[in-house]
């Protein structure tokens, strides 16, 4: 048998023989067998046993016997790290801004339980007594419209716009009370 020049300079160490050609014929592949009709499927039989049906094999993980729920179930498993970060850090949010609104709930019952003193000393405070009910109406109508919709980021700016705005009034209600109370020395 003559060897291609590919084979001679590939195999040309000693040893390195090239593969061996079969010259056996391979078997006789059978004709095919006629073809048949599928059986009908009767829906008032049952399937057998050993049929399988429609459900999908299970999962690799469920062969561990563990018990988790359906990706369908748990609204976490359908969201990317950003999402699950988000939905994480606006959990703790929430407790901010429930705080924040019992901080103001709690101020107004004390301006309100003092009325009388407060606005001797200063006209102004009725004004910004309108404008501590308006932050609290605000944030209370955020939490319940939109807090759910909206991500961390969001939440958290109209967050930090609250509480500075929280801060700014208290600081322009303490100004008033401190000049009134120049005032009547």
């Amino acid at each position: 048998m003559e060897r291609s020049l590919f084979e001679k300079w590939m195999f040309e160490a000693p040893g390195d023989d090239p593969p061996v050609e079969e010259t056996e014929t391979p078997p006789d592949v059978p004709a095919d067998p006629p073809a048949e009709d599928p059986p009908d499927i009767n829906p008032d039989e049952e399937a057998p046993a050993d049929d399988m049906g429609d459900d999908p094999p299970p999962d690799i993980g469920d062969m561990d016997g563990s018990e988790e729920t359906p990706e369908e179930e748990n609204p976490l498993n359908n969201k990317d790290i950003g999402e699950k970060l988000s939905s994480v850090l606006n959990a703790n949010l929430y407790q901010s801004y429930l705080e924040l609104l019992t901080q103001i709930d709690s101020q107004l019952t004390s301006i309100k339980n003092n009325s009388d003193l407060l606005y001797t000393l200063s006209n102004e405070t009725a004004d910004i007594v309108n404008s501590l009910r308006k932050l609290d109406e605000n944030l209370r109508l955020y939490i319940s419209n939109s807090f759910m919709n909206n991500r961390y980021e969001k939440n958290l700016l109209f967050y930090n716009k609250c509480k500075n705005l929280c801060k700014l009034l208290n600081d322009k209600f303490d100004i008033a009370i401190h000049k009134g109370i120049k005032e009547t020395q």
